[in-house]
């Protein structure tokens, strides 16, 4: 199972990301945006993308936080308490939201940050 979580800094980085999956992966990449133009990227056809706009005027809460809500409550729906041993997933945030993602999902429970997991980020090749 693969969760990415992104915004407009680090598409390049989730670009290559998402083209690195073998064909029969599967999982939810969240972006979140400022642009109202959204792109198509390319992925395996089990992995979702959904882009977050979020309005620039909107200065209460920092980049990345539309993100790693989305995220959080795909994971508690996803992500099962207590996975098989052999059951790896993978869950890759994007270097420029990478803080406030991993607060907002420590602060909501999330079940990615208590599974044994292998995370990844943009800078880790």
């Amino acid at each position: 199972m693969h969760l990415f979580v992104s915004d407009d800094a680090d598409l390049p980085d989730l670009r290559d990301a998402l083209a690195g999956l073998p064909q029969d992966a599967y999982g939810q990449a969240f972006v979140e945006t400022v642009s109202p133009e959204v792109e198509e990227l390319q992925r395996p056809a089990g992995v979702s993308v959904t882009w977050l706009v979020r309005d620039l005027a909107d200065r209460s809460r920092p980049m990345g936080s539309y993100a790693a809500v989305a995220s959080g409550a795909w994971a508690a729906e996803w992500m099962v308490a207590a996975p098989h041993p052999s059951q790896r997933t993978l869950v890759w945030v994007g270097t420029s939201i990478r803080a406030t993602v991993h607060v907002l999902m420590a602060q909501n429970g999330c079940p990615c940050l208590h599974q044994e997991h292998e995370h990844r980020h943009a800078d880790d090749g």
